[in-house]
């Protein structure tokens, strides 16, 4: 189970993120941090709003909500500033879920003619951003609610939040690598495949399985200390495991490896190995 995570949003403005956010908020326990409620803050605080005062506040408030390492709803869309709150996130060790409202313009404008809004000459700007973070990130989100899904998508949100929250790290471990190959009995196994190398004695057991991080930590401890690792895989995040040591890196971005390849390859394990494959 996930324990440091933020769930998010792409779309719109006005595109139904606060019904989806409080609705998981309500089933899930987690605080929701929205923008839009400092904005109001400060108007009220100021009798005006104030961009700075309302950036700076709203900044000082995310740093200590993700320096408490505690999960949370971020109550926004991040099609512009994608870049900036996942590297912040990351940078903090968060796993992201991404929830993208993917609505017509005409659902769009029916709902903005109920909500009484009035930035329909907008609308086009906001289409083109969210166009751009799904044209370049688009293989990141968890969950697209589209028009067919739009009368479900609290519970599917929902839904799909839980599963991903429960969902544990998946790996291949080689039997042959472990000290005690009973630990096996103790995982959850998902397949089993023999290597097809012609002699017996050179075939390998290996066990694909589900675990969670307390888990992968202790693999750590049951590996033996010839030339072995094992890796496990959640979205983009990779855990590389060596006997007694841990890398986590990103799979995405080849230059955080590098520490994990350079000490695999100091334990003598050749460098065409240590390429982290994932399925």
């Amino acid at each position: 189970m996930r324990k440091k995570y933020c769930i998010t949003f792409a779309g719109v403005p006005g595109s139904s993120k606060s019904p989806i956010a409080h609705h998981l908020s309500g089933n899930l326990g987690l605080p929701v941090f929205n923008n839009d409620t400092i904005r109001t803050e400060v108007k009220e605080d100021l009798r005006r709003f104030d961009q700075v005062a309302y950036e700076r506040i709203r900044d000082e408030r995310a740093d200590v909500l993700i320096d408490s390492g505690k999960p949370f709803i971020y109550d926004a869309s991040i099609d512009r500033f994608w870049r900036t709150y996942s590297t912040k996130l990351k940078d903090a060790g968060y796993e992201i879920f991404i929830i993208s409202l993917d609505l017509s313009r005409q659902l769009l404008n029916e709902i903005y003619e109920a909500k009484g809004y009035t930035e329909y000459a907008q609308l086009d700007g906001y289409e083109v951003d969210h166009a751009t973070f799904l044209a370049n990130y688009g293989s990141l989100v968890n969950l697209h609610i589209d028009d067919a899904a739009f009368s479900d998508r609290l519970e599917l949100s929902l839904q799909a939040a839980r599963e991903w929250i429960d969902q544990g790290y998946i790996g291949t471990i080689v039997e042959e690598s472990l000290k005690d190959n009973r630990i096996l009995n103790e995982l959850d196994i998902l397949r089993v495949r023999i290597a097809s190398d012609d002699r017996p004695e050179d075939r390998w057991h290996l066990y694909t399985v589900c675990v969670d991080e307390r888990r992968i930590e202790t693999l750590s401890r049951d590996l033996k200390p010839e030339k072995w690792y094992m890796h496990f895989w959640n979205g983009d995040d990779i855990v590389a495991v060596y006997p007694n040591k841990l890398f986590r890196f990103r799979r995405s971005d080849v230059s955080t490896w590098t520490e994990a390849v350079e000490y695999g390859k100091s334990l003598g394990i050749p460098e065409e190995q240590l390429d982290f494959v994932v399925e």
